[in-house]
């Protein structure tokens, strides 16, 4: 969803018609009660709202890396961390036949 917001915003940027020095140039020359001035600062107003929401996406996408849930926080509080590799799972398969005596997949005579 960030990277859809990174694009969308970059599609609006885009389709501004004019540039970011003609408005601040029109801002600056045009009288203030002027169709020109308004539509130069709505358009001026519209650019820095995508730029800013187009940084701040970009900013939570480079912390997702960092960011921390809850429940990986709770469960290394437990001393439960999640099985990723074959290898831990093979070894938590060892201690388990281990501790109950048994191998894992055993038949039963009933």
């Amino acid at each position: 969803a960030l990277n859809a917001g990174i694009v969308r915003c970059g599609e609006v940027l885009r389709k501004f018609e004019s540039s970011l020095q003609e408005d601040l140039a029109l801002l600056a020359e045009a009288p203030r009660a002027s169709l020109e001035y308004k539509l130069a600062a709505l358009r001026y107003a519209e650019r820095r709202a995508a730029e800013a929401s187009q940084r701040a996406f970009k900013g939570r996408l480079a912390e997702l890396s960092s960011l921390e849930y809850y429940q990986e926080r709770r469960l290394r509080s437990l001393n439960l961390t999640p099985i990723e590799t074959e290898e831990e799972l093979d070894a938590l398969r060892e201690e388990s036949a281990r501790a109950a005596g048994r191998g894992i997949g055993q038949d039963y005579e009933w």
